[in-house]
């Protein structure tokens, strides 16, 4: 059922496509520029780079730092709802890092907002500013824990500023360029509470089943308001048993049409086969014993896998040999081998998204 939702059936490879596949899939995590364009090429098979380019130009699909504080893409329809959710979640944690005594959140994004409203501002420029506007309205103090990653990461995060590239390699290059997104296209406000009703309807339709946990992680929002969220739903939720004992929610009216088998699919770091659910579910599609060989725990970063036969058997990336670019598979101890001669079909659709030719294929043991 989830596969099916995760690998949708979408007619045509252009930017209504691509926009299509990322409203179905909901905000897809994006640390890695190139993570939306491996995700459409491994979702949206013949949807090229340029395209997916296209539609960030046009923001169609918009990026930005939003749920749990880490970098998401999302529709142009459903960016309102994750800032809204995101800018309550975060509030806590941009209060106390800040040490704010004498102002509050709103008034340090209201800021933010100002600064980044009439132009695309980099990245050091609007951390600089605010380092000189704390010492000014709040304290030296203030000023000087900005110098801090954690600190300066959550006023660059507000989640009100759209990111992008300093030029159109929105695959290649670090999001160094933020501007308030109200300023960009039309916005209507969403009510956080509003917003997270929907929020929860997205991800039931994009990952479920799921269990209220994952949806309460995914959204970074506490049970209490995740609980009263699906009591808000109504009729339009379902609640199954797992063989597992556990209770999963689901839509009644269930998204349908996609792929249960989808075959081999490069997927992207961070993909929502892994990051849709809490760390404890994670066990859909791997063996949670073998999560160390995706996630690195030392640095956060999650690999780039390989699905087959509805499992994650491998992981992958891209490194270059001689002027030559290799593909490097790595297989997880524990599941099947990937034949070579699986990979022509994946290795063209991520060709195409990304703009590049892989020259061969390397397995490592």
């Amino acid at each position: 059922m989830t596969l099916r939702r995760q690998f949708p059936r979408i007619r045509g490879s252009g930017r209504p496509a691509v926009v299509e596949l990322i409203n179905r899939l909901g905000p897809v995590q994006s640390q890695v520029p190139r993570a939306p364009f491996v995700s459409v090429s491994a979702r949206l098979p013949g949807a090229s780079h340029a395209t997916v380019c296209a539609a960030f130009d046009a923001f169609e699909i918009v990026k930005a730092t939003s749920l749990r504080g880490t970098v998401h893409v999302s529709t142009r329809e459903h960016y309102p709802l994750v800032d809204a959710v995101s800018q309550r979640t975060l509030t806590s944690a941009l209060r106390n890092q800040l040490r704010l005594k004498r102002l509050d959140v709103p008034d340090v994004r209201a800021e933010v907002e100002r600064y980044a409203a009439g132009e695309w501002r980099d990245r050091a420029a609007l951390l600089e500013h605010m380092r000189t506007w704390l010492a000014e309205h709040e304290s030296p103090e203030s000023a000087a824990i900005m110098q801090g990653l954690g600190a300066s990461s959550l006023v660059r995060a507000h989640s009100a500023l759209l990111r992008r590239p300093r030029d159109g390699a929105w695959d290649r290059r670090t999001d160094v360029l933020h501007r308030l997104a109200s300023r960009l296209f039309d916005l209507t406000p969403v009510d956080p509470d509003a917003a997270l009703v929907e929020l929860t309807r997205v991800h039931l339709g994009s990952y479920g089943p799921a269990t209220r946990r994952d949806v309460a992680w995914w959204t970074g929002e506490n049970l209490t308001r995740v609980d009263a969220a699906i009591d808000r739903l109504g009729d339009e939720v379902v609640r199954l048993r797992g063989t597992d004992g556990v209770t999963y929610l689901d839509l009644a009216y269930r998204p349908g049409g996609g792929l249960s088998d989808p075959g081999v699919r490069l997927l992207p770091e961070y993909d929502g086969l892994l990051l849709g659910y809490a760390p404890p579910a994670r066990s859909r599609f791997l063996n949670l014993d073998h999560i160390d060989h995706i996630w690195f725990r030392t640095n956060g970063v999650f690999a780039p896998i390989l699905l087959m036969d509805g499992r994650i058997v491998a992981t992958w990336r891209l490194v270059k040999v001689d002027r030559q670019l290799h593909l490097a598979v790595r297989p997880i101890p524990g599941e099947q081998g990937v034949p070579a001669d699986v990979l022509a079909e994946p290795i063209s659709h991520l060709e195409k998204a990304l703009n590049l030719t892989v020259d061969d294929v390397d397995f490592a043991r």
